[in-house]
């Protein structure tokens, strides 16, 4: 049976296509980040992964956390999620949060866009 930290590791390559170099930093934040988020929460029964990365990315745009945003969006990507999704949840975030956190969530999408080189 594999343990959290590694369940936590296997989960972050399949978000990200890759283990970040941060991943493998020793501290004990990364640690907690591998084993208890990402080994254990986002592992948990009731909501799919895709649920989560979803949901995650609407706090990220309501707290206005550009670079955990990018990162998640991107995240949210790869597992599928379209980008009129996005671009939908954006806007649902924007009416609650404030416009500015909207309007900074979808420059970060733009450039992903033009970075990827196309839209998913």
């Amino acid at each position: 049976m594999a343990s959290d930290h590694e369940k936590g590791l296997a989960l972050v390559e399949r978000l990200w296509g890759a283990v970040p170099p941060l991943a493998s930093d020793p501290s004990p934040l990364m640690s907690e980040t591998l084993e208890q988020l990402f080994g254990r929460i986002w592992q948990r029964q009731n909501l799919s992964v895709e649920q989560r990365s979803f949901a995650t990315v609407g706090v990220l745009i309501a707290l206005n956390r550009e670079t955990e945003l990018r990162l998640h969006m991107a995240a949210a990507r790869n597992l599928g999620h379209a980008d009129d999704a996005l671009e939908e949840l954006i806007l649902h975030v924007a009416y609650y949060a404030g416009w500015p956190c909207g309007i900074a969530a979808l420059r970060v999408l733009r450039d992903l866009q033009n970075t990827s080189g196309a839209s998913k």
